[in-house]
Formats: C-alpha cells, structure tokens, sequence
C-alpha cells in the first residue's frame, strides 16, 4: 500500500511503509515526536487522505494536520494536491489495466467456445 508522505515541498512525497502499525493518538498531555503526514490511499470511493504523525520505529500515529504558518500550510496543501493527482492517476491506470483484462478474458472464452464446434466436425477420408 502507498502512503504518501509530506514534508519539505520539493522531496519526494512518498514512502512505503507496508510495516507501519496505525496507533492511536497519544492520551491528552503526553507528547511525541515525528513528522506529520498524509495518509494518500485508492478506496473504492476514490481517494483517501488522513493525516498522521510518523514516529519511531515506522508508526503511524493518526493525528490532525497542523501547519505552524501560512507558508508552510501552503507549501503541504500543493503537496497534498500533488499526492492525490498522483493517487487518481494510479486509480485509473489500474481500471484501465482491469477492463484489458478482462476484455482478454471474454475474447479467450469467446474462442475456446468456437473450438470444440470445429473439433467436432467429422473429416472425410476417401479410399483409393
């Protein structure tokens, strides 16, 4: 599963972390350290983003977005835009792949239909 991640605006934005356990957020008045992500993943219903804190040891912490000023609320919407363009553009792709396949799935069941109609039509074999 692809988890994007946000930070500085022009690094790559995204990070596998197939191993990340989701926790859930620390108790009121206990404080962590990490970097703040989005969570950028293809549902049935479109795209998913949540927001997230990634701590030690790959844990996703699910946390509210916080952006410390204006630029830098900015600077990580863009960058958001950027990961969900990127996540509709996967989506698609993949439902084109799924409707090649699947178009090749009928054509080979449409022939192997047609086959045992030929095998079965007797030859004629003439004696000299």
């Amino acid at each position: 599963m692809d988890r994007g991640m946000t930070g500085k605006p022009h690094e790559a934005s995204s990070l596998e972390t197939e191993q990340a356990e989701s926790s859930p957020a620390p108790q009121e008045g206990k404080s962590i350290t990490g970097r703040g992500v989005f969570v950028v993943q293809i549902v049935s219903g479109g795209v998913a983003v949540r927001s997230s804190m990634l701590v030690e040891g790959d844990r996703l912490v699910e946390m509210p977005a916080i952006f410390p000023d204006i630029h830098y609320a900015m600077a990580q919407i863009d960058e958001l835009k950027n990961l969900v363009a990127r996540h509709f553009a996967e989506a698609a792709q993949l439902g084109v792949q799924m409707i090649a396949a699947q178009a090749k799935i009928q054509a080979q069941s449409a022939a192997t239909k047609e086959e045992p109609l030929q095998a079965n039509t007797p030859t004629v074999v003439e004696n000299a």
